[in-house]
């Protein structure tokens, strides 16, 4: 994931895509999103909005213990 840390206002839409042409999926553990990501030629971007202050793991579930992983931190 490119940036791996993410900052965003609650208020703030966030907007995920996969570019590259692997199946990956993003989870979200604590706002029970799971998706599948296919290739872009697949994929919509997904959007995200009225997150609560906090900080949310989000994952690749196929490649996570490859280092697929990152952090949304939301602030108000």
């Amino acid at each position: 994931f490119e940036p791996e840390c993410l900052t965003v206002s609650e208020t703030q839409a966030l907007r995920v895509s996969n570019t590259g042409t692997a199946t990956h999926n993003f989870t979200m553990g604590k706002l029970k999103v799971d998706l599948k990501a296919e290739d872009d030629k697949n994929f919509n971007a997904l959007k995200f909005e009225g997150f609560k202050p906090g900080e949310y793991e989000f994952f690749c579930k196929f490649h996570k213990d490859q280092g697929m992983k990152g952090t949304l931190v939301v602030v108000k």
